[in-house]
């Protein structure tokens, strides 16, 4: 099979675990409505056909705008999908196909679903946050050689840090949830890529912070959640963090 064509395949099942994606995030914390109901418009509550749950296409064909009610569909559908459809290529060319590469899906899946939850209601949920723990380390133990105790150092560093500001700043603009958040973030990166991810979390949240400030007019003392930055330094740290180490140690 070509490249190009696992490439596709990737993108595609990317693209479908980003609509499953929506659906949780919309739903949570209410499991069981995330299985045994039907997906609907968030506005006028029609249940939609297969054909308008299309990844992308749907939200393109209907310009934005539900079949029934004609109340627009929110960017949230579509940038969800994409960027997981992107992530999962990202991590495959990256990794090729490796167990490696199963589990970046499956921790990147969570991460997008803590992501967009915390940029709409402020909130990380243990629901979410202790099953990315618990298959962090079932991996970690089980199906790699890599070195734990370095894991954990990543771990721990990056929970103090972000432990240390937290009690800094009484809690403004940073929550505890971002304390536990960092545990299986630094498990995945270790020592010293975790303080990729800090430096880049911090450097990203606060441009983006200016920005809003700026041009959104919202106050510094209004809250903006953290743990979005956290995961886009994670990211960063992982797909980058050994060339960004490798240049700033050569310096």
């Amino acid at each position: 099979m070509s490249d190009i064509i696992i490439y596709i395949i990737v993108l595609i099942g990317g693209l479908i675990i980003g609509s499953f994606l929506n659906v949780v995030i919309c739903r949570l914390p209410d499991i069981k409505s995330i299985i045994f109901t039907r997906s609907h418009c968030a506005k006028c509550k029609t249940k939609l056909s297969w054909y308008d749950m299309i990844p992308l296409f749907s939200f393109v064909a209907l310009e934005q705008k539900c079949r029934h009610c004609g109340k627009q569909i929110s960017w949230q559908y579509p940038l969800v999908e994409l960027s997981t459809g992107l992530i999962s290529i990202l991590i495959y060319y990256l990794y090729g196909w490796t167990s490696l590469t199963i589990f970046l899906w499956i921790i990147s899946a969570l991460l997008i679903i803590l992501f967009v939850y915390d940029v709409h209601w402020q909130l990380i949920l243990d629901e979410i946050l202790i099953p990315l723990l618990v298959v962090c380390i079932i991996y970690l133990l089980f199906f790699t050689s890599v070195d734990f105790v370095n894991k954990l150092y990543g771990a721990g560093i990056g929970m103090v840090v972000i432990a240390l500001i937290y009690l800094i700043t009484k809690g403004k603009g940073i929550g505890f949830a971002d304390i536990k958040l960092m545990a299986p973030l630094g498990l995945i990166l270790g020592w010293p890529k975790v303080m990729v991810a800090l430096f880049f979390a911090f450097t990203v949240g606060a441009l983006i912070g200016i920005c809003l400030v700026k041009f959104a007019k919202k106050g510094w003392k209004d809250p903006i959640a953290f743990g979005p930055f956290l995961i886009i330094g994670f990211y960063i740290a992982l797909f980058w963090g050994d060339r960004i180490l490798g240049w700033y140690f050569g310096l």
